[in-house]
């Protein structure tokens, strides 16, 4: 194990990371002041949240406010931002939901607010990205993700970021009244060096 990947799996307080910048987009840790009517009006956009565990929880700009804060302390989640590069608009996030510092894994999910931006490549920008900060900064062995096997556009996106589908859990998901499979996409550090 090199000192950078020791020193993230030991140190203590919140993890501090530099925005990440892709071709047409940069990812930055979200703050409270990002929180926005139009941040709020995506969570409760049926087909924005179609295929996230979000769409249970009801939503106020309190309790997103509340949301945001609490991955200010926590060395174990990262809420990223997705903003465009040309006009600084925040169109989505990328998390890291939870990051096992033990076996140095980083579990990545991402969501794409503005409908605008669908089908543009972007997801995969921030994958691409979330790799980088994964593997690089926080010097992780492995990141994984859990996808509604009907989500084509995402699971697509993790393909052509360099994730493979690893298993399929059967009738795993509830989504608009039937059970779908999910899907397990992984992909791992190659420089990593073993503890």
């Amino acid at each position: 194990m090199t000192a950078d990947q020791t020193g993230m799996a030991s140190a203590s307080g919140p993890l501090v990371i530099p925005p990440l910048i892709g071709p047409r987009l940069h990812l930055r840790q979200l703050t409270e002041d990002d929180v926005s009517p139009e941040y709020l009006a995506w969570l409760r956009d049926d087909e924005v949240v179609s295929h996230l565990e979000v769409r249970f929880l009801a939503q106020s700009m309190e309790t997103l406010r509340q949301f945001v804060a609490g991955f200010k302390a926590d060395r174990t989640r990262l809420l990223l931002g997705m903003f465009l590069n040309d006009v600084d608009k925040h169109v989505g996030n990328l998390s890291f939901s939870h990051i096992d510092w033990n076996h140095y894994i980083g579990v990545v999910g991402l969501l794409i607010g503005d409908r605008a931006q669908w089908g543009r490549g972007l997801a995969t920008e921030a994958l691409v990205l979330a790799r980088e900060l994964g593997f690089r900064h926080l010097c992780l062995h492995r990141l994984e993700a859990g996808i509604y096997a009907n989500n084509v556009g995402s699971v697509k996106a993790f393909v052509k970021a360099g994730f493979s589908l690893e298993c399929r859990l059967e009738q795993r998901r509830l989504h608009k009244g039937q059970f779908v499979d999910e899907v397990l996409m992984g992909c791992r550090n190659p420089d990593f060096r073993s503890p």
